[in-house]
């Protein structure tokens, strides 16, 4: 019950705060919690995909053993459409992310290939070597 209560409240904390730089606090406060550690997961969690949501950064998360794209409430995010799956992974391709398409019957997810974003990538300007 009271796991429940702490839940909540401060979930509900996550929801009202809209200054990315602000949840460095809210991350120690849940670590330094006598909370159970499946409650702190769900809460860091929640902290990171509000944190890529107020800094337009796509939210990935680990399920079935896969880093997948996450949607709001930081379950795999599905696709209906081919189109609208592959137009989410160009997206993600021009952000830097090596991702890959997975279908699954009618629908499609998108995983995470690598671990972090590309930042360096040869560029061929004019003769000249340059590092995006």
């Amino acid at each position: 019950m009271k796991q429940n209560m702490f839940y909540k409240h401060v979930s509900s904390w996550i929801d009202s705060y809209y200054n990315a730089d602000a949840f460095e606090w809210l991350r120690r406060f849940i670590d330094n919690s006598s909370q159970p550690g499946e409650v702190k997961d769900r809460l860091q969690r929640e902290v990171n995909r509000k944190v890529a949501s107020l800094t337009d950064m796509p939210f990935f998360g680990t399920h079935d053993g896969m880093q997948l794209l996450m949607d709001d409430h930081c379950h795999p995010q599905i696709f209906t459409t081919r189109y609208a799956a592959m137009n989410k992974m160009v997206q993600l391709r021009l952000k830097g992310y090596d991702a890959r398409l997975l279908e699954g019957g009618s629908f499609f997810r998108i995983q995470l290939v690598q671990p972090a974003p590309i930042n360096v990538l040869p560029l061929q300007v004019e003769g000249i070597r340059l590092s995006a």
